[in-house]
């Protein structure tokens, strides 16, 4: 029994699009999914006996050594190959739109929260230091960030309040980016 196209890619999601073996990726390199615990030896199709195999690293595996495999002898093979891998490269690509996407919309409701929040102007937002953050964590840990500055600042009447919420806003946002995921 075939593998269905979505358990293929959820096993490439789940290994980062790279070969479990080599640790070659995609796009450089069509991938596949390895069983772990081949099925002639009772292995089955479940999502744990599953891995992200390059096609090199795969075809080693079975009864033929790694270098006994030569590539490129059969023009068929070939085609086969690189239609595999164009179609990769396309899911690799969409999937790379879609962060992209969902990124700049988080971005976008981050700056909407701090002008609610924070109140101050357009030049105090940290706009980079925003981005690199939404790289390692999610938008709530952001704006929870957002609400930890408006708690922990006094409003002051000057523009010190203004600078005062931006420099303890970044250091919570480099904390973030450090640390999220980190169990600290």
């Amino acid at each position: 029994m075939s593998l269905s196209k979505k358990t293929r890619f959820e096993v490439f999601k789940r290994d980062g699009f790279q070969c479990q073996y080599c640790g070659k990726s995609s796009p450089n390199v069509v991938l596949e999914i390895d069983h772990i615990i081949p099925r002639v030896e009772g292995g089955e199709d479940n999502f744990e006996n599953l891995a992200t195999s390059c096609f090199d690293c795969n075809r080693g595996k079975g009864k033929n050594l790694l270098e006994d495999y030569k590539e490129g002898t059969d023009p068929t093979e070939q085609a086969v190959l690189l239609l595999e891998k164009e179609r990769q490269l396309k899911e690799y690509n969409e999937v790379v739109k879609n962060v992209r996407e969902r990124k700049n919309k988080d971005y976008e409701e981050i700056l909407d929260y701090w002008d609610e929040v924070a109140g101050v102007s357009d030049y105090w937002v940290p706009r980079g230091s925003i981005r690199r953050a939404l790289d390692h964590a999610p938008k709530e840990k952001i704006l929870e960030a957002i609400d930890i500055c408006s708690s922990g600042c006094q409003k002051w009447e000057d523009k010190s309040w203004g600078e005062s919420f931006r420099s303890y806003f970044i250091g919570i946002l480099k904390n973030i980016t450090n640390n999220y995921g980190k169990g600290e």
